[in-house]
């Protein structure tokens, strides 16, 4: 599963509660949230590349024009300029401080998105422990994403499944039976995409873990996380993560304006396996994972009020008590 950061004081959380309302846009809670979703995913390679072997048959109920599946199956199988594409569905975002959900994904209401992300690079001083370097696809194969982007997400969805196909899953996803445009993630200036993997052995067995740093992009009418804190990533350190404790912290004004670490909107962590329907034949997805991602909310003027009044309720009361 994934999750995204947000810390919120108790008046804050029982004054935002638990969204229900059909077609409603995800809630968030001042601070940091944990956004739990999972996906699933192909490898794919152009046709004209997979010439020299190492794919699948092209299937057009699942292959875009000019890309066919890579065939999991095969050790040393990614290469530079393969895309991993899928699409995802957001179970739950939980407050950080509080501990409560602020959005639950019901039936009318659903939180999923696209993505795609081409690899760009492969460090192989280890193959055992490979850093697949992740950028953003020079061209979407689902035609899908607009520039800069990585991620695109719905809010309000009726219903979503991963599909009969890869291109009725995305349809899903991506609001055509309906739903409307949330917002996009991408690296932006600071971000990441990456993967270490063991490249000697297939990638359905090699215990692939994905870290992410990801800005927003662009914003559809139904954003609703507000403007976001910066945060590092304590679970990687491959390009510029601290790595002291688990999990995000916030990012100092020293380190947004130096680089020393990288700072984005969101970060996340995720192990990408094999999907089991598609070995029984019952998805068209190869990969699934099922980890998190983190964000941290800046409060706004309205919660910083109630918390506030909240923190002078207690000064006055601890005076009474000291009189």
């Amino acid at each position: 599963m994934k999750s995204f950061g947000m810390r919120t004081v108790a008046l804050a959380a029982l004054a935002l509660g638990v969204t229900s309302l059909a077609q409603a846009a995800p809630t968030f809670a001042a601070g940091g949230s944990n956004i739990y979703f999972t996906n699933v995913e192909n490898l794919y390679r152009t046709t004209a590349a997979c010439l020299a072997g190492g794919c699948l048959a092209f299937d057009a109920q699942n292959d875009p024009a000019g890309y066919q599946r890579v065939n999991a199956a095969l050790a040393n199988n990614v290469k530079v300029n393969d895309i991993f594409a899928g699409i995802l569905s957001v179970q739950n975002i939980k407050s950080v401080v509080s501990g409560f959900d602020t959005y639950n994904s019901v039936v009318g209401d659903r939180f999923t998105g696209y993505f795609a992300q081409q690899v760009t690079a492969i460090a192989l001083a280890d193959p055992t422990k490979a850093v697949v370097t992740l950028g953003t696809v020079a061209a979407d194969p689902f035609g899908i994403l607009q520039a800069n982007e990585m991620y695109r997400l719905y809010s309000g969805v009726a219903n979503f499944t991963s599909g009969t196909t890869t291109f009725n899953g995305i349809n899903f996803a991506t609001g055509v039976f309906g739903g409307t445009f949330w917002g996009s993630l991408g690296l932006g200036s600071e971000g990441y995409q990456y993967t270490t993997t063991d490249l000697t052995v297939p990638v359905t067995t090699s215990g692939t873990i994905s870290y992410s740093g990801l800005d927003l992009v662009n914003l559809g009418t139904t954003y609703s996380a507000g403007t976001l804190n910066k945060i590092n990533d304590f679970n990687e350190d491959v390009v510029g993560g601290l790595i002291a404790n688990p999990g995000p912290q916030l990012c100092s004004a020293a380190e947004i304006a130096l680089n020393v670490v990288s700072c984005t909107d969101l970060v996340g962590i995720s192990k990408i396996q094999q999907n089991s329907d598609f070995l029984q034949g019952n998805s068209p997805w190869v990969f699934q994972s099922d980890d998190p991602f983190d964000l941290n909310r800046v409060p706004e003027p309205g919660t910083l009020a109630l918390a506030g009044l909240a923190l002078l309720g207690a000064g006055l009361a601890r005076r009474r008590r000291a009189s």
